[in-house]
């Protein structure tokens, strides 16, 4: 299924207007109810959208790329060096 969101924060990571789901400017309620419209009256849209927030979905969040990018980020953070802590 095709994601409508507001065009902010890390909404941006996942969705791609147009690609993936329906991106509108925030706080924007009538282009969010065009957007929402805008699907309900074209089920190729759909289709199209949802399978590729499907492929998106499959490719990006499979369980051991997840990791690999947690272990990453954690292995970048210095404070995570615990010979640096003081112990008093």
């Amino acid at each position: 299924v095709p994601s409508i969101a507001y065009r902010c924060g890390g909404v941006l990571d996942i969705i791609e207007d147009q690609k993936n789901g329906l991106l509108v400017e925030p706080d924007n309620v009538p282009a969010l109810a065009e957007a929402i419209v805008k699907l309900a009256r074209d089920k190729r849209l759909i289709l199209e959208l949802g399978e590729k927030a499907r492929q998106m979905a499959l490719e990006r969040f499979v369980p051991e790329k997840i990791q690999e990018e947690i272990q990453t980020a954690f292995s970048n953070y210095s404070f995570l060096n615990l010979s640096r802590v003081s112990r008093t």
